[in-house]
């Protein structure tokens, strides 16, 4: 996906899609595993770096990322793999709205 982001300056730290200002912000993704309680197992690629990239490229096509208000990213030491530690809770975003 291709979605350009820009700093949500009345909300800082948290960023927002916008394609007048944004700045260039690609992530590639790919669905690896569907579970019975209407989440997946995705797998996420950002292509560029922007703060809270794959946060609000998921919320932005209506898929959350399931958590707390930041990510918790660790990375593998063997491939450079990024893993996205997530809980049950989206009580950040209830709507699946960004605000």
């Amino acid at each position: 996906m291709d979605l350009p982001l820009i700093c949500d300056w009345p909300n800082r730290p948290k960023q927002k899609v916008c394609y007048e200002t944004g700045k260039p912000a690609q992530t590639e993704y790919e669905v690896v595993e569907y579970a019975a309680d209407n989440t997946a197992r995705v797998v996420l690629k950002p292509i560029t770096g922007r703060s809270h990239q794959l946060r609000v490229h998921m919320l932005a096509l209506g898929h959350p990322i399931l958590g707390r208000s930041f990510l918790c990213i660790t990375r593998s030491e063997s491939d450079g793999t990024t893993f996205v530690a997530t809980c049950r809770d989206v009580d950040d975003y209830p709507s699946g709205v960004w605000q």
